[in-house]
């Protein structure tokens, strides 16, 4: 067998070689293009008092139904914001389901997403991405529910996953 490589093979391979080279640039291109036309909130949230709950920092435009992006701290600490030109606020609360205690003898089901994966650079363990597991099964949340339903799904997959909906409804059905 021999190591050398025909001309014609190695005008292919400088060829595809090429090609492929051009084909990241561009993306490159786009990618440094769109952030040139992109804005950073910075700035650092943190705790009136003793909490335990993530902290949830919005970034919003008056008058949007939507939020423009949510950022996620486990303790108080720096957050930021890459968003297009335009005008936002921006305001954080912690997250808490027994901050505010439920009316005495509602019966409830807890639902909760787990499909954040694990340690990401924002959230410490468990999360669907946005919430810790932990904040989600707050001890007290546990204890009160008639059940607890866990899914592989992100905070905002849970919404639109059909199984999900349908277990919900069924729920919801049964007396």
């Amino acid at each position: 067998m021999s190591d050398s490589v025909s001309p014609r093979t190695a005008i292919v391979l400088t060829g595809i070689l090429a090609m492929m080279w051009g084909c990241m640039l561009r993306g490159v291109r786009k990618d440094i293009a769109t952030l040139g036309r992109l804005g950073s909130v910075r700035g650092t949230a943190a705790r009136d008092g003793a909490g335990r709950g993530d902290i949830l920092v919005v970034a919003y435009t008056p008058g949007a139904s939507e939020a423009a992006d949510v950022f996620t701290l486990g303790a108080p600490g720096k957050y930021l914001f890459v968003l297009p030109p335009g005008s936002y606020r921006i305001t954080a609360f912690e997250e808490s389901l027994m901050g505010n205690p439920l009316p005495r003898g509602l019966r409830y089901n807890l639902f909760f997403g787990f499909g954040g994966g694990n340690d990401s650079l924002l959230l410490q363990g468990a999360n669907d991405g946005v919430v810790s597991v932990a904040t989600e099964l707050d001890p007290q949340a546990q204890r009160a529910a008639i059940k607890i339903f866990g899914y592989d799904e992100t905070h905002m997959g849970i919404r639109n996953n059909a199984a999900v909906a349908a277990h919900l409804n069924a729920v919801l059905e049964t007396p």
